[in-house]
């Protein structure tokens, strides 16, 4: 074999490492990006979670507030706060892509039916001056979110551990 052939092969042999290497760079880029893409989207999946239960929070401290003093800003804030929740709500269809996750935003609506109904009916029995201590009483009992905690968290829990997993991905590429 002459020189030239003996560089010719060296050459090619040297393009194919080179080759192989941008390969599996390009292949390492590929999974870093659809990592960092699922996480963000966990990410935002947990923002719109924390965003819905917040206003939540809030639309049952209006209504207490409302009970307590009959101050109709409260009112309002109530249904500001219901607005709210609406548009977190909204973003949280739109970023749940599991059955899991559709199972426990299913059950969030629900628990927030009968969150708005109950907390309706302690609205309309404080404006009522014979119904007021009433209301008084079923705000310790009534328009609770405990059901609608638990399936936030279960929203919260499969994200926030799904998030635990892609971290360690882009970690590893």
């Amino acid at each position: 074999m002459t020189i030239g052939r003996k560089l010719a092969g060296a050459f090619a042999s040297v393009l194919v490492i080179i080759a192989g290497m941008c390969g599996g760079l390009f292949w390492t880029l590929d999974n870093l990006r659809d990592a960092t893409a699922a996480a963000v989207e966990s990410r935002a999946t947990i923002q719109a979670g924390e965003r819905s239960l917040a206003a939540l929070v809030e639309a049952q401290n209006a209504v207490r507030g409302f009970v307590a003093t009959r101050n109709e800003d409260f009112v309002k804030k109530y249904k500001e706060h219901g607005d709210e929740y609406e548009a977190a709500l909204a973003d949280l269809n739109r970023l749940a892509s599991t059955p899991a996750e559709q199972a426990n935003i299913a059950a969030l609506k629900t628990a927030v039916q009968v969150f708005s109904e109950e907390t309706q009916v302690q609205i309309a029995n404080a404006r009522d001056p014979i119904s007021r201590d009433g209301a008084l009483a079923s705000v310790a009992l009534t328009g609770r979110l405990t059901n609608a905690r638990k399936a936030m968290n279960g929203i919260l829990d499969i994200n926030n551990k799904e998030l635990v997993v892609l971290t360690a991905e882009q970690k590893q590429a």
